[in-house]
């Protein structure tokens, strides 16, 4: 269970705490998936947000992302002011729903993130991406699941690059930080959106 608040704020530790089932699909070596209640096709998708663009996502006392969850009927819980992921300056955001909900949250945040561009570098986990950041989408998986997307001397990951056409780029392990996950990032144009819907519908 998560903690919020009434403006859609989830405690950023809690939030890195979500459980992963493991399939041998290509889509569960990159999303979480949790069962909630007894509803079914839920998704738990966890992504990294500028910091820049995370108070247009959740709107005056919260109105923007209320209204966006009722118009998907996705919960969407964002991480409070000043509690980065780790090594980034990136807000940490849940979105829990069903793959439609989830790609219409998404494509909302893509939105607000393109119209709020960083004036400053990134580091940490962002790394060297070939394109605008409203152009990439910031995956929080676990460690293992890391390990099995690049696959083993970089095989799977390579594997990806082809199959999909898109960028994909998993963060080193931090040596310094004895953190439970990794990001990965993706990156592309218009395949880069039919990849996610792809990706996601593989799991069921």
């Amino acid at each position: 269970m998560t903690k919020e608040d009434g403006a859609g704020h989830v405690n950023v530790d809690e939030v890195n705490g979500d459980a992963v089932h493991h399939k041998g699909e290509i889509a569960s070596k990159i999303c979480e998936v949790t069962p909630l209640k007894p509803a079914k096709g839920n998704v738990h998708f966890k992504i990294l947000v500028p910091s820049i663009a995370a108070g247009a996502i959740i709107g005056k006392g919260g109105e923007a992302i209320t209204e966006i969850q009722n118009q998907t009927s996705a919960k969407v819980k964002m991480s409070k002011a000043n509690a980065f992921y780790p090594g980034t300056t990136e807000r940490v955001c849940l979105i829990v729903g069903t793959i439609e909900s989830i790609l219409r949250v998404f494509q909302y945040i893509s939105e607000k993130i393109y119209e709020k561009p960083e004036s400053v570098p990134r580091t940490g986990c962002e790394g060297r991406i070939p394109t605008e950041r409203h152009k990439q989408v910031k995956i929080l998986v676990p460690n293992s699941t890391a390990g099995m997307i690049i696959g083993k001397g970089g095989s799977f990951i390579k594997e990806l690059k082809d199959t999909t056409g898109v960028f994909i780029q998993v963060s080193q392990k931090s040596k310094e930080l004895n953190l439970a996950e990794r990001c990965v990032t993706v990156a592309g144009n218009s395949r880069f959106y039919l990849f996610m819907i792809d990706m996601h519908k593989s799991q069921h």
